[in-house]
């Protein structure tokens, strides 16, 4: 079971995988933790969920993302059943299994206050069977991996015991076994990688497993060829038990050994501010061609949008080589090893997952980094005031610096609106410094987004001691102090006179 937490707490909690045979029905039991209220301006919000929605094979299931089931459409497919409310119960009902709900499914709450809605990206993961449920359990997808190297995806697989022929039962027993790339279904006389019935198999495919249930395949010295997704096969003595399982494991290169790219760890960020993601690369520095060493010079780089590879004539959101320049992306680097880029006015389109690419003048130094950067972009969210000491009360000539950030996630960058009693300060800053305090720096200090006016903050109280209050304090100190010394020093003439007279 996946539990995983949305950005103020909200949770999604989802089955395991599932798998499920063509044409039946599945139940995918869920449950998910909306948040009861949040804070606006010191006020106490009440948030009510007002849509609920599951998609498949999509992040988000966000805006005009297509939807299995949402509460707030009228174009409902009926093989999709929401069993669940919009309280906490999330379940779904798949009717009549389809190969195209061979999928990841994903759940999203919108509420009356952004802050509120989420969408659990963990999603639970539906496998459609053969027509007697077969299954294969294959790896996580995608797995990542060098080109030139060697990678083993584990693999298991579930064979059918028997089957029923007109009464009597007719003993399995696997008779081939087969891995192909997508698009090809394994079958005898169609291209393969590995098939237990051939002798022309390619040596860097090597099967690890057998013909009972495991069905581990190795794969040494990758190539761009094996940037695909693979499938396995059984066959059996009754063509009811063969079944190919398309769900499949895809297998993603990240370039020639010795190069790389060095993302930073996944970045949120508030709508409308500025963050920079720092970035380095390693190019090759030569090739050899035919004995011959080839220098390599970096004649083009390019960041864009997963699920892009930057390739010339591909969207992307900065190239070198273009003069279709964004103004909203800034690349800061070169083409010698520094990626750095710069993103202003963080925009709902910018969550994503951004990826840079090396051209060369040698193919086999191009690459593209993977996996990329993942940004994800947070609107509507409260900002919170954080100081550098604990209390709010300060002495005259103390100083204190106030910290501006979202209470959801680290800002970078961030221009901000600082206030005092409600009145602008010229500070725009995410850090305040307030040096050689005086009673007029007293007051509720609050900030907030630039162009958002629904993220100010909870007031932050700050009082600074005056003079005449310390002056104050003073003189009634020391008047107690005078009046007690007098009532002490009479009360000692009173009884030293007592005593003479005894």
């Amino acid at each position: 079971m996946l539990l995983l937490a949305g950005a103020l707490g909200q949770r999604v909690k989802y089955p395991d995988r599932f798998c499920g045979v063509k044409g039946s029905t599945v139940t995918l039991p869920c449950s998910f933790t909306p948040l009861k209220s949040v804070v606006d301006n010191g006020r106490e919000v009440l948030i009510e969920v007002v849509r609920v929605i599951w998609c498949k094979n999509h992040e988000f299931c966000h805006l005009t993302t297509p939807s299995v089931y949402d509460s707030e459409s009228q174009n409902i497919n009926t093989r999709y059943r929401y069993l669940g409310d919009k309280k906490g119960d999330c379940t779904l009902q798949i009717t009549d299994l389809q190969n195209e709900d061979d999928a990841t499914f994903r759940f999203r709450v919108e509420a009356n206050d952004p802050r509120a809605s989420f969408t659990d990206p963990a999603g639970v993961r539906v496998t459609v069977a053969a027509a007697l449920g077969q299954c294969v359990n294959y790896p996580d997808s995608p797995v990542w991996a060098v080109k030139g190297s060697t990678i083993t995806l584990p693999c298991s697989f579930t064979p059918l015991k028997s089957v029923n022929d007109n009464g009597r039962e007719v003993l399995i027993e696997v008779v081939r076994v087969a891995w192909c790339q997508s698009p090809n279904m394994c079958r005898t006389g169609t291209p393969s990688v590995y098939d237990s019935e051939s002798n022309n198999n390619d040596p860097r495919y090597r099967y690890l497993g057998d013909k009972k249930g495991d069905c581990t395949l190795q794969i040494s010295d990758l190539q761009e060829e094996d940037n695909a997704t693979f499938l396995f096969r059984v066959e059996a003595n009754d063509y009811r038990a063969s079944f190919t399982d398309i769900s499949g494991v895809s297998v993603r290169l990240l370039g020639v050994l010795g190069q790389s790219v060095n993302y930073p760890d996944p970045v949120c960020a508030v709508k409308g501010s500025t963050i920079t993601l720092p970035c380095s690369f390693t190019p090759l520095k030569s090739v050899n061609d035919n004995g011959r060493e080839v220098l390599i010079e970096v004649v083009r780089v390019a960041w864009c949008q997963s699920p892009h590879m930057c390739r010339t004539g591909t969207p992307s959101v900065y190239d070198s080589e273009s003069q279709n320049i964004y103004p909203h992306y800034r690349y800061l680097g070169d083409k010698k090893g520094d990626c750095t880029l710069q993103i202003s006015d963080l925009q709902e389109e910018d969550g994503a997952t951004f990826r840079f690419r090396v051209e060369t003048n040698d193919p086999r130094a191009t690459f593209t980094g993977q996996p990329g950067v993942r940004v994800t972009v947070v609107d509507g969210a409260q900002m919170k005031i954080r100081s550098s000491r604990d209390d709010g009360e300060f002495k005259r000539g103390e100083s204190v610096t106030l910290n501006c950030s979202a209470a959801i996630c680290t800002i970078h960058q961030l221009e901000v609106t600082w206030f005092r009693d409600g009145s602008a300060l010229s500070e725009s800053g995410p850090a305040l410094h307030l040096g050689y305090l005086t009673a007029k720096d007293s007051g509720n200090y609050t900030c907030g987004l630039k162009r958002n006016n629904h993220t100010l903050s909870v007031p932050y109280s700050l009082h600074v001691e005056d003079e005449e209050e310390g002056t104050k304090a003073f003189d009634t100190l020391l008047a107690v102090r005078l009046l007690l010394f007098t009532l002490l020093t009479v009360l000692f003439v009173i009884v030293t006179s007592i005593i003479i007279k005894r």
